[in-house]
């Protein structure tokens, strides 16, 4: 899972965050289906879904509103699909 960008004005408690997540570690043809980013100061949880037939997908802007000028960590989780239609999931250590 790779944070592909985040923007972010110091001075504005707003960050965009766009994810790219690969499935390759579970089942052959395993597809990302959701993305979930949770900080732990506020506690803000933002989600993305998307539909791919590719083991990686990148899920748009995911966007923040409370994030203090400090910053704050977060953890991502990464839900994907198996072709017999099983969920599986994976978390990020936390990052800032």
């Amino acid at each position: 899972m790779t944070a592909v960008s985040a923007q972010t004005d110091v001075n504005s408690p707003r960050v965009n965050l766009v994810v790219t997540a690969s499935c390759a570690r579970f089942a052959d043809d395993s597809v990302p289906t959701a993305v979930t980013v949770s900080t732990q100061t506020n506690q803000e949880t933002k989600s993305k879904s998307v539909e791919t037939d590719n083991e990686s997908a990148t899920f748009g802007a995911l966007r923040f509103r409370n994030i203090p000028s400090a910053g704050t960590k977060a953890t991502a989780t990464v839900t994907c699909q198996d072709p017999d239609g099983t969920d599986q999931q994976y978390s990020s250590k936390a990052f800032r």
